[in-house]
């Protein structure tokens, strides 16, 4: 199986947001938030002003703060990095991929990778716990279902996590 992405702002950010949230910490974050809004409607004029701020602020540190300054630095990652201005061409065999971009190639065989996650816009093939090769199904338009049918039949099931 053939085929050519490019990762764009949306992928990268849609990758770092599951690598931030989807761990035991980003849970605890959001449920700190919700906790901190929660609180802070229903204390609303029992506390004072910079008590509710404060309540409102922590509220949306995880929930819209972190958010809004992880999009900025996958912005500027995307327009600053000169691999991230090109497509990357994978090639996907029974034993591995291989990934090229030019005239630089790199192959991983399926039992080198961490983890292989498939989200609804993406699939990360996850070469180690923070860096992953990511592949927007949107560009992939038809060739998604193809894409997924393959790792679920070639990948075994301690690489695949979730979704496939």
């Amino acid at each position: 199986m053939t085929f050519e992405v490019k990762v764009r702002t949306k992928e990268l950010f849609g990758f770092t947001m599951y690598h931030a949230y989807s761990g035991v910490m980003g849970k605890i974050w959001l449920i700190f938030s919700v906790f901190c809004l929660g609180a802070a409607v229903f204390t609303f004029g029992d506390v004072s002003i910079q008590g509710t701020g404060a309540l409102i602020f922590l509220g949306a540190l995880f929930t819209v703060i972190n958010p809004a300054m992880l999009y900025w630095k996958c912005v500027k990652r995307v327009s600053k990095t000169p691999s991230y201005q090109k497509p990357f061409c994978y090639i996907l065999t029974k034993k591995g991929f291989s990934v090229s971009q030019g005239e630089e190639i790199g192959k991983v065989r399926w039992d080198e990778l961490f983890q292989i996650v498939c989200r609804k816009k993406a699939v990360y093939l996850c070469l180690d716990p923070l860096h992953a090769q990511i592949i927007s199904l949107e560009q992939l338009g038809e060739q998604a279902e193809e894409l997924k049918e393959f790792l679920r039949t070639q990948v075994s099931r301690e690489v695949r996590k979730s979704g496939l």
